[in-house]
């Protein structure tokens, strides 16, 4: 197994990096990358551990680290029922992290139920929405989306929530702007990279999806925002063939490629 990096990365334009899980389980199907085996989770939670890589709490994603110190964020998507056995692996750790609930799908089999997601809040993680039917946003349709489920979750948890996860990390400037006038504070995508002060500033943030078949090294580079320069051109390149391509193809490009990253 490949030697985690022994320091943190210190840059004083750092902001948070933030991680995007989606769903764990013990033996997830091929054909969804974004679907993590447990055992790979915990061993990138023990990675970050061992380094010394500081974990930032949901409620400081929005400020820059004293002196430059680079910290990663951690969410999750979906609201899946595994989320629950997530959490309960980083507080061992002493890590907290953010969860965005589709609201639509609370209660649903393999999601989490109302009592659940409590359950993440006393736990000291943080919740924010993650739409209300989990359907791409648009135009006309997000400021119902952000606010149905930004009323539901509220009453859920007798308590604002502020932080909201688009879709499939699809959005535009009119979206972006309709979920901001419900009532959210910052907005997430999937767009990779660090976070800058211009992200702060915007409230919209960057995320770095995990996928299946990444190395122990090449988790370890994520996190210590190695080589950004090049992660950032390739994230374009894998933009304009999400947009190009049609969805199979696109899905076989991904599958192709995370097999290429896993056989590195």
């Amino acid at each position: 197994m490949p030697e985690p990096h022994s320091g943190v990365l210190r840059d004083p334009s750092c902001v948070t990096l933030l991680l995007a899980y989606h769903c764990v389980l013990p033996s997830p199907p091929k054909d969804n990358v974004h679907i993590l085996p447990t055992a790979l989770f915990e061993r990138q939670v023990a990675l970050m551990a061992k380094a010394g890589i500081e974990i930032a709490p949901p409620d400081e994603y929005s400020a820059a680290p004293a002196n430059g110190t680079h910290r990663v964020g951690i969410t999750f998507d979906d609201g899946y029922l595994s989320d629950l056995q997530c959490a309960e692996v980083l507080a061992r750790h002493g890590m907290r992290a953010l969860f965005f609930i589709p609201t639509g799908t609370i209660g649903a089999p393999g999601f989490m139920s109302g009592p659940d997601i409590r359950k993440l809040a006393r736990m000291g993680m943080r919740i924010g929405s993650h739409s209300h039917e989990h359907v791409p946003l648009e135009s006309g349709n997000a400021r119902y989306q952000a606010a149905t489920s930004k009323q539901i979750l509220g009453t859920l948890l007798g308590s604002p929530v502020e932080d909201f996860a688009f879709p499939g990390g699809v959005s535009s400037e009119q979206t972006i702007a309709a979920v901001h006038a419900a009532g959210y504070k910052r907005v997430y995508t999937l767009e990779w990279g660090v976070n800058d002060e211009a992200n702060v500033q915007a409230g919209v943030y960057r995320r770095n999806c995990l996928v299946q078949g990444m190395t122990d090294a090449q988790f370890m580079d994520l996190v210590t925002a190695k080589n950004q320069v090049s992660r950032q051109a390739l994230y374009k390149l894998k933009k304009a063939a999400r947009r190009l391509l049609p969805h199979e193809s696109y899905l076989r490009l991904q599958r192709w490629y995370c097999g290429l990253q896993k056989g590195a």
